[in-house]
């Protein structure tokens, strides 16, 4: 075949590639409100620590390194906790520097930082040393296919962040972030101490 067929084939290769991931992603956002499991106390840290060994491969060739505080034992699906953390840990291995390894930090923090401090909450946060956002996009990252980086570079349909918060619906709670182009991000999670079951 000729250069330009080849090159016609590798684009609808290339497509299809991307046809097959939205798909998944798409289904896996589904399922946060259609396959989900009853709410129990859990520890965060045994959620953590699966989705950590479905990402043992990233993990290694991006020789990151991944560290746990003290957690809050919290009332979830603990499926779905597996799937929350395993995104945004994904998301700071993706989102990395190129001048440094990724470092991961999960801890829960020691202050109150909601606006209304009556509202109590068991707060957990994850934080890399990756690229960073501008905090002006907040409200963008954690919409369905919703994308602050080029497709080439930073691959994936825009649903990662959209489907972490959907998890957080459903349980009752919070996602947000904090973040500095070129110093990282923290997202904060605020989980209810008694939340009542959604979809």
């Amino acid at each position: 075949m000729d250069a330009e067929s080849l090159d016609c084939i590798d684009r609808m290769q290339k497509s299809a590639k991307t046809m097959r991931v939205l798909l998944d992603s798409l289904l896996q956002y589904s399922r946060v409100s259609t396959q989900f499991a009853p709410f129990e106390r859990i520890s965060p840290r045994r959620s953590i620590e699966a989705a950590l060994s479905n990402l043992e491969v990233a993990i290694r060739e991006k020789e990151a390194l991944v560290e746990l505080g003290d957690l809050p034992t919290i009332k979830a699906d603990p499926i779905q906790m597996i799937q929350l953390f395993q995104n945004l840990i994904a998301n700071a291995l993706k989102f990395c520097s190129e001048e440094n390894a990724p470092l991961v930090k999960i801890y829960a923090p020691t202050f109150v930082t909601e606006d209304d401090p009556q509202e109590i909450t068991q707060r957990i946060c994850v934080q890399d040393n990756g690229v960073g956002f501008d905090e002006k996009h907040l409200d963008k990252i954690f919409s369905p296919f919703q994308r602050l980086h080029g497709k080439i570079k930073y691959p994936g349909v825009g649903m990662g962040l959209a489907i972490c918060k959907k998890i957080m619906d459903r349980h009752g709670g919070k996602i947000t972030a904090k973040s500095t182009v070129g110093k990282g991000s923290t997202f904060m999670l605020s989980f209810p101490l008694e939340p009542e079951e959604g979809i």
